[in-house]
């Protein structure tokens, strides 16, 4: 999975949101192993955001 936020406050909103709790709710069943969240710069973009 891949997500991309236009700001740090936009991230910890979303993973503090409905949708991580619901998933790591039951990672457990879902996953083999805890996922690994790890932040990354991103360098280029060849689209302009809308």
């Amino acid at each position: 999975m891949f997500d991309a936020f236009t700001s740090e406050e936009d991230r910890q909103a979303h993973l503090a949101g409905n949708m991580a709790k619901a998933l790591m709710s039951r990672v457990e069943e879902m996953l083999a192993k805890p996922p690994s969240v790890e932040p990354v710069d991103v360098l280029a973009i060849k689209n302009q955001p809308a």
